[in-house]
């Protein structure tokens, strides 16, 4: 079934309205939802042919946990904090606060949606999130491919997991793929800085940065490569590959 982009942004502006709160957004940093996420989360509950309201809820439920665990990301550590511009501590306290408040409507939103397989798979998507978020933030990464792996399933293993749970063997694996490449991408700059800041790649007389963006690319194309041949329906294929938002959703201005 093709998913219009009219829906994923009927969604979006749905989900948002539902994050609103005029008190946390009067001073924090609001996560944008991203794009690409949403879009597959979307064609998942779709693929299933579920009810448009059922559809909505699993949404919600998702994307509630997305925000909440990005929200708690941009929380800076102490030295972070010291170089920003957030004057006061109230900001760091807030954005705590709003990750509790996302995952309280996450909690919410399941309570109307009583499938405890579901659930389960949620939580250990959850559970390997922060597990990998661990690592990353501790550096006990011990190479290029260790790190890649940790990003991926930080990035992709809730997608992963909901994939599973309809037993959507495509999706799982344009989920591992797709949100991963996707993310690379949009956020290349960041991955280049952790490599080199932590060593995590053997650099000889070349431009480290320009060496480190090379061995991404590489990376990249052969996640690219991979994609066709693990995915038996081409038109499943055919609707991600050729499906890439530039930029994530922003926030709507709520008055």
């Amino acid at each position: 079934m093709h998913l219009e982009e009219s829906f994923v942004i009927e969604m979006q502006e749905k989900i948002y309205q539902n994050m609103y709160h005029s008190y946390l957004y009067k001073y924090i940093q609001i996560p944008n939802i991203d794009a690409n996420k949403l879009y597959l989360l979307l064609s998942v509950l779709k693929a299933k042919n579920l009810p448009i309201e059922k559809m909505e809820s699993i949404a919600k439920t998702v994307m509630f946990i997305q925000v909440a665990l990005d929200s708690h990301d941009l929380v800076k550590n102490d030295m972070d904090f010291k170089k920003s511009n957030i004057t006061t501590l109230k900001e760091q306290q807030l954005t705590v606060l709003a990750g509790d408040y996302y995952s309280g409507l996450y909690y919410r939103t399941l309570s109307h949606l009583p499938e405890i397989n579901l659930i389960k798979q949620l939580a250990r998507a959850i559970k390997i999130i922060n597990e990998q978020k661990i690592r990353v933030y501790k550096v006990e990464i011990k190479s290029f491919d260790d790190y890649m792996m940790s990003m991926q399933q930080i990035e992709t293993v809730l997608y992963q997991k909901l994939a599973s749970y309809y037993q959507l063997s495509d999706y799982e694996i344009i989920s591992t793929n797709w949100l991963h490449t996707n993310h690379i991408l949009k956020n290349k700059e960041k991955y280049i800085g952790y490599l080199i800041e932590n060593n995590l790649i053997e650099i000889s007389n070349e431009d480290p940065k320009l060496f480190a963006e090379n061995k991404l690319n590489q990376y990249i194309q052969k996640l690219n490569e991979q994609l066709p041949k693990y995915i038996e329906n081409e038109t499943v294929y055919n609707k991600f590959i050729k499906t890439s938002f530039v930029k994530n959703f922003e926030p709507p201005i709520v008055r």
